[in-house]
């Protein structure tokens, strides 16, 4: 997919699940595309994450993987189906 580099950032969640401090800087990696039906598509995909405090002493780096569905039109136009979810914090995730 080569306009990965236009919606990459787009797709990579809220990370304050994760730490306040959580940032990714490299977008996306496509792992997969899968044609559903019609012009439905599901794209399969990892973004890393990393967090930095030096006041901490904390350098972390992870990866997490998810997939979301589009369509595509007939002129190559790109709508994903993206829920916008409210931020989760970490009493979420006990």
């Amino acid at each position: 997919m080569e306009n990965e580099p236009e919606y990459g950032a787009s797709l990579v969640p809220n990370l304050s699940h994760i730490s306040f401090l959580a940032k990714n800087h490299t977008g996306i990696d496509i792992d997969d595309v899968t044609h559903l039906v019609g012009n439905q598509y599901q794209l399969t995909y990892r973004y890393q994450w990393s967090i930095y405090n030096g006041c901490a002493d904390m350098d972390l780096d992870g990866e997490e993987s998810t997939t979301v569905s589009f369509t595509m039109d007939d002129l190559g136009s790109i709508k994903f189906n993206i829920h916008d979810n409210e931020a989760r914090d970490t009493l979420d995730e006990f």
